[in-house]
């Protein structure tokens, strides 16, 4: 190797490793939490596209930018602390070198270093043999390096591997295919491809950074927000203790407030960040005097000191100042970090590197087409010279290819010539195919056919080889997509046009496929929201530009869970069809509807109007139409099915002139449509979302007050005929540091409609298990307690698994518990629930079904349930004594309960009336004030000793 060339290899070398290393860190801003793994590697596939296009004599300079790029990410500082850590990054530049060498090994050996990459099957194969395969091996390296040395936790090994892996996969999925459009040989092949490829990624790609930033600011904003809260958390519950040691009577000096308030944060704050949950962040505490700082209090935790995941805040008390100072840790998060940001930024990245790669196909059928249509152009040529020494020859050859030859002299009525392969195709006669009126009026498709003769006339005066691509129609209707390369000249003062038609029908399928998918919904066939926001922004943009109205309306299939659950998914998609088609009927053709989700539908009105009462106007007219017809029953496999809608509408521009607020807008006005019943419409108003963010407020305070352990369980005696204690229902109430002792009422319905009574039923049964557990370790009695469960807990998939690993964390006896269900449990899918209660009987609950008589009953059911206790709703017992028929009706639930062997417990018995009157029907369990109301159980030990209650 000469001079020149070493020099030359060096200078790309240097070239190589510096892209390398500049492309790994433009990556660093979208490295995120709470993974912080990017989720596109491109240098991985920059690596890979290196080997296979250029060899394996670069792989120096592939893992010299692999160094620079790990001294980058990872603190080199700590070798001196741990020497051991050369091996890991070592092991990290090896699994570098394997990625690459393998991927290009198996790229040459399977593909062929030839391979021009023109089909599907190919481009599918390059992805599998460079992408997924060697980041496997490589990622896997990578993250057990990092792991046996402490850099990565063992509980996170699995979703750092799986995160990484795909990183590493999807960036050689996107950069291998423009590193081959940009360098790969011969140029013929692949230069024509090259902008049909790269500019619509990097046009995606482009948006998907602008959206993924714009997400990863509010998440950051979010996430220091939150170090801020548990920074007011900390302050509060210093000050609240100290507080405790000196009321606001209790008046001593500032200097002494400052060291007791200094010897807390010095002494006590671990104990009130583990008393807080503030665990997961790293504290730094000063005291400010003479604006020096003195620091009081630092965590043991690790930090991301170094970064921006912090919160700093001052506060004065006492006529002092302190300074407290918040970082993130890597526990911190994992339990407040959301995936969100990065999900979107895996999909999107992978949703580009498959456009990529099926603009790849597609260009690559392009040029196999263009290489058809050179061979048989050539073909024609060599035609034309076979012409000259037989004509009939000619022809024989002509009418045996798969495209169609036809000749036509400009100004004549008939086509000069069309090959046999015409009436194969299109099914009409060969003297029709040579009418040239025929061919205009009935073959090409009515869209197309003004375009087509427009263009036909243009080409030919230009004089230059031209091509057309059209729609035409056989005889049958059936549509056949077509292009046409046609050549023209002059003979004999006449204009000859010579044409070769090919069919494309099958590319212009693909291509419609790949659009359906990208805008439309699979099973609707309806525009999707990405299509949606398209049309939208368009309305927008015409009500501003002509000071019009538009308005947008959300539409929510009411109780079509109930559908799903009781019939089944299948059920379920058929509906979701059915209304789809009746909604495309009823509406205007200028109006949009799209499916956006599961069970809703959005809704665009396509005219516009000058003022909202004429725009409000149309759309309850809408609206109207709508419901008139999906009132009607649907009928699907022998099953009727009955539907309706919750309407939100907004409209613009008058509440916004954002697409995305708009849509925001009518979910929230569906939504509040939705709670005041079915069949309901809502038109947006701005205190619509201030409600929402109300009631989004009152979720969060539930679940503060869980970590801040203000809930607690009261109980309630369960008696017999002589007033003895022989049962209790256990109650939760909620000591609110504010509003003081709440009853469920307050709360419960929230935390069902949110969701959370989920985890808030889960801290009943374990705060009831708990007790039993006492009770026994205490040598008390104990008495059976029931407790009531939502039936959004009994639905939960996890539910019995949590009474099996509460039942077996506390060791107590089962029988001693009693589930208290509603009514309504029968709804929907009985055979699973009944599957359900056979597994909780299994371990030994008993089942008792609450406040029976007020909702949804079937004796039929009650029959076939494993239970063992009605309660009878407290609303019968009111009505004792009132009238002959309220009596009856307790007697025969009473007489009913006997003949179904259960016990029955009587809810509400206030007074010594109707105790004596349900005693006299039968009953032998009682519940209500007549005896005690609900208790804490300071109170219930003390009742129970006779001890006089506060």
């Amino acid at each position: 190797m000469n001079s020149k060339n070493i020099a030359l290899y060096i200078l790309y070398s240097i070239l190589i490793a510096g892209v390398y290393y500049g492309v790994g860190v433009s990556v660093r801003p979208l490295i995120l939490p709470p993974s912080f793994i990017a989720p596109i590697w491109p240098s991985a596939g920059i690596a890979v596209g290196v080997i296979i296009l250029w060899g394996k004599r670069f792989l120096p300079a592939i893992l010299i930018g692999e160094a620079l790029l790990s001294m980058s990410f990872y603190q080199f500082d700590d070798l001196i602390e741990k020497p051991i850590l050369i091996i890991t990054y070592i092991a990290m530049l090896v699994s570098t070198g394997i990625r690459c060498l393998l991927g290009a090994y198996l790229v040459n050996r399977h593909l062929g270093k030839s391979n021009n990459y023109l089909t599907l099957e190919s481009v599918l194969k390059l992805l599998l043999l460079a992408g997924v395969i060697p980041t496997f091996i490589s990622s896997f390296i990578s993250i057990m390096a990092l792991a046996s040395n402490g850099m990565v936790e063992e509980n996170t090994l699995l979703i750092n591997f799986s995160t990484w892996w795909f990183g590493d996969a999807v960036g050689v999925f996107l950069i291998l295919p423009i590193m081959f459009l940009i360098f790969k040989q011969p140029r013929t092949v692949w230069k024509p491809r090259l902008y049909k490829t790269v500019i619509p990624v990097a046009i995606t790609f482009s948006l998907l950074l602008l959206i993924a930033f714009n997400f990863k600011y509010f998440e950051h904003e979010r996430l220091n927000e939150k170090l801020n809260d548990k920074i007011e958390t900390l302050i509060d519950a210093t000050i609240e203790q100290y507080s405790s040691k000196h009321p606001a009577y209790d008046w001593i000096p500032n200097e002494q407030a400052k060291l007791e308030i200094n010897k807390l944060f010095t002494e006590v704050v671990n104990d009130l960040i583990i008393i807080e949950g503030l665990g997961d962040v790293h504290f730094i505490i000063s005291s400010i005097e003479k604006n020096r700082k003195i620091k009081l209090f630092e965590s043991s935790n690790n930090s991301f000191k170094e970064g921006d995941w912090n919160s700093h805040e001052r506060f004065k008390y006492a006529s002092n100042e302190w300074q407290l100072e918040a970082y993130a840790t890597t526990e911190y998060f994992y339990n407040n970090a959301s995936w969100l940001v990065w999900w979107l930024l895996s999909i999107g990245f992978l949703f580009i590197s498959i456009l990529g790669s099926a603009l790849l196909v597609i260009t690559g059928n392009n040029i196999r087409i263009q290489d058809q249509v050179v061979i048989k152009t050539k073909e024609i040529n060599e035609l034309f010279s076979i012409l000259k020494e037989s004509e009939h020859k000619y022809k024989q050859l002509i009418e045996i290819q798969p495209v169609i030859f036809w000749r036509y002299i400009v100004g004549e009525k008939k086509l000069d010539y069309v090959s046999e392969e015409a009436v194969n195709v299109l099914g009409y006669s060969k003297e029709e195919l040579m009418d040239v009126e025929l061919v205009l009026d009935k073959m090409f498709h009515p869209n197309d056919r003004t375009r087509i003769i427009k263009e036909f006339y243009k080409g030919i005066e230009s004089k230059n080889r031209f091509m057309l691509k059209y729609k035409a129609q056989t005889i049958t209707g059936e549509e056949i997509w077509f292009k046409d390369f046609i050549s023209s000249k002059i003979i004999d003062g006449k204009i000859e046009v010579l044409g070769l038609k090919v069919d494309i029908t099958e590319d212009q399928e693909k291509e419609r496929k790949i659009s359906q998918l990208a805008f439309f919904d699979s099973m609707t066939k309806l525009p999707n929201r990405v299509r949606l926001m398209e049309y939208l922004r368009k309305f927008i943009d015409k009500a501003k530009k002509n000071d019009m109205f538009g308005a947008s309306l959300s539409l929510d299939i009411d109780r079509f869970k109930v559908v799903n659950d009781s019939l089944g998914y299948y059920f379920g998609d058929k509906l979701l069809i059915q209304i789809s088609k009746r909604l495309k009927k009823v509406l205007n053709k200028h109006d949009v509807v799209a499916r956006v989700g599961g069970d809703e539908f959005v809704i665009l009105i396509g005219k516009q109007y000058k003022t909202i009462r004429e725009i409000e106007s149309k759309v309850n007219k809408v609206i109207k139409k709508i419901q008139i017809n999906i009132g009607n029953v649907f009928r699907i496999e022998e099953q009727n099915i009955y539907a309706s809608f919750s309407y939100g509408v907004s409209i613009f521009p008058e509440n916004s002139q954002n697409a995305t607020e708009i849509l925001q807008q009518t979910d929230t006005a569906m939504y509040f449509a939705k709670a005041q019943g079915t069949n309901s419409v809502s038109f947006f108003k701005n205190e619509m979302k201030r409600d929402a963010n109300r009631r989004l407020k009152i979720e969060k305070s539930l679940k503060i007050a869980l970590i801040r352990q203000e809930y607690e369980m009261y109980y309630q005696p369960i008696f017999n005929g002589n007033k003895e204690i022989i049962k209790y229902e256990s109650l939760i109430r909620w000591n609110h540091p504010r509003d003081g002792l709440k009853t469920p009422e307050s709360f419960i319905k929230t935390a069902e409609e949110t969701g959370f009574i989920i985890e808030l039923s889960e801290w009943v049964i374990d705060n009831v298990f708990e007790y039993i557990q006492k009770l026994g370790i205490n040598n008390q009695p104990i008495l059976p307690i029931s407790i009531n469960i939502s039936l959004l807990q009994f639905e939960d998939s996890g539910f019995v698994s949590i009474l099996k690993h509460t039942s077996n964390k506390y060791k107590i006896n089962n029988s001693k518990v009693i589930l208290e269900l509603t009514e309504s449990i029968g709804i929907g899918d009985f055979e699973a629930t009944l599957n359900k209660m056979n597994q909780i009987k299994k371990l030994g609950f008993k089942i008792a079904i609450d406040d029976f008589g007020t909702g949804y009953s079937s004796l039929n059911y009650l029959t076939k349930m494993p239970i063992d206790i009605l309660k009878l709703d407290k609303s019968f017992v009111t009505k004792i004594g009132r009238g002959i028929s309220d009596d009856a009706l307790v007697e025969t639930i009473v007489l009913m309960a006997k003949h179904l062997k259960l016990d029955l417990i009587v809810e509400g018995v206030e007074t010594l009336f109707q105790f004596e009157f349900l005693k006299k029907l039968g009953c032998h369990q009682f519940q209500g004030y007549l005896v005690a109301k609900a208790m804490s159980i300071e109170d219930l030990d003390k009742y129970m000793l006779g001890t006089q209650i506060d």
